[in-house]
């Protein structure tokens, strides 16, 4: 550059212009200004920003209010499909069939033949047989006598006499005693054995050219129309249980699921044995509403009853429900904006959540889950 002061420069020296300086200098403040402008716009975009960063910090709950809903307790019971209605025939005096009619399983008609009795076969053999029924149609009906008539059987007994000897003892026996009838040696046998009513033969005690037992049924019919189930249940139940109490049978034997009522409660309880424990239980019988064919006697049976304890309860949500490490059971209510713990009390527990028994009121706003708040926690609801 030239010197325009026309004074000597020593060598190797920069002239720099007078205005140069100046222009730095406006440089210089310019960015300046431009670095305070930036920043400015800088500041008031995180102040603007700051809101919505803090409305991302503050957690979204869902909420709701205590469900009331209508509790009924219900009872598990097991037991077999039986016949309400059985008829068991026996018979005073064994005997001899000639033809059994029936078996197992086959349905009979009040007054059908069931079998036919050989009285003739039947009286031989029990003539040759001890002539214990000889003395028994004898034996007096009176009570006071019948110490006196053992007292002479055994002294017959005793003396050797024959059974004619016997007989001329009973009939003057039962002479002096007032019996002006001759005595038959045989009780009554029946030609033929009938059903006493309608029903499916359940059992068969009588086969042909086989001398009966007086001890066992000749035959037993169940009325089909007339299903109950025998069920038992534990004796701490049984005082949740009345007559009338609905129940609702069903069985691996039968697709139906039938209904039904208590209709009887035994008085007395039983042990059932458990494999190596015992049971004390308490037998029930049910009856079934419009049984159907699918049913059978001996069929296992289940039943769910229902007791007449109804109440309406509070449930709350499994998730909404905290516990401390004192073991004392809270949840969260939405106060205004602020997540507020409430210590509660619960009860039973049941499908669709937990009883609530003091604590809540119906109309307290519940946050659904405890875990994503906290006490004194700002919070934004969202109500389902």
């Amino acid at each position: 550059m030239e010197n325009p002061y026309k004074i000597p420069i020593p060598a190797n020296t920069i002239l720099i212009h007078p205005d140069s300086h100046l222009r730095e200098w406006g440089i210089f403040l310019h960015f300046k200004k431009c670095l305070a402008f930036l920043l400015a716009v800088g500041s008031f975009g995180g102040v603007a920003a700051a809101p919505a960063v803090t409305l991302q910090r503050i957690p979204t709950v869902q909420c709701s209010t205590p469900q009331q809903v209508l509790y009924e307790k219900h009872i598990n019971a097991n037991g077999t499909i039986e016949a309400q209605t059985v008829k068991e025939v026996y018979l005073e005096t064994p005997v001899l069939a000639q033809e059994v009619y029936v078996s197992v399983g086959d349905f009979v008609q009040e007054g059908q033949v069931i079998a036919v009795i050989d009285t003739q076969l039947t009286k031989s053999v029990l003539q040759q047989s001890i002539p214990a029924s000889s003395v028994l149609d004898n034996l007096p009906t009176h009570a006071s006598d019948m110490t006196d008539f053992a007292g002479l059987y055994s002294a017959f007994q005793s003396s050797g006499l024959e059974l004619d000897s016997l007989e001329e003892i009973v009939d003057a026996y039962s002479t002096s005693i007032g019996s002006q009838e001759p005595t038959n040696p045989y009780l009554y046998i029946p030609e033929t054995v009938v059903a006493p009513m309608s029903g499916i033969v359940t059992e068969v005690g009588i086969k042909s050219n086989v001398l009966s037992r007086t001890a066992k049924p000749v035959v037993t019919i169940a009325d089909t129309k007339d299903f109950i189930a025998k069920v038992t249940v534990g004796e701490s139940f049984i005082s949740d249980i009345h007559v009338g109490d609905y129940a609702k049978i069903s069985g691996t034997g039968f697709s139906e699921v039938y209904s039904g009522y208590v209709s009887k409660i035994y008085p007395v309880a039983r042990k059932l044995s458990n494999g190596t424990a015992q049971e004390t239980v308490v037998d029930l019988e049910l009856t079934i509403n419009e049984p159907g064919q699918s049913l059978k006697a001996g069929f296992s049976a289940r039943a769910e009853i229902t007791t007449d304890h109804q109440r309406e309860i509070l449930t709350v949500p499994y998730e909404a429900i905290q516990q401390d490490e004192e073991n004392v059971e809270y949840v969260y209510l939405a106060k205004g904006s602020q997540a507020v713990r409430c210590n509660i009390q619960t009860g039973l527990e049941l499908l669709e959540g937990v009883e609530i028994v003091s604590g809540l009121g119906e109309s307290d706003l519940v946050i659904m889950d405890a875990q994503a708040v906290q006490t004194g926690e700002r919070i934004t609801l969202k109500r389902r």
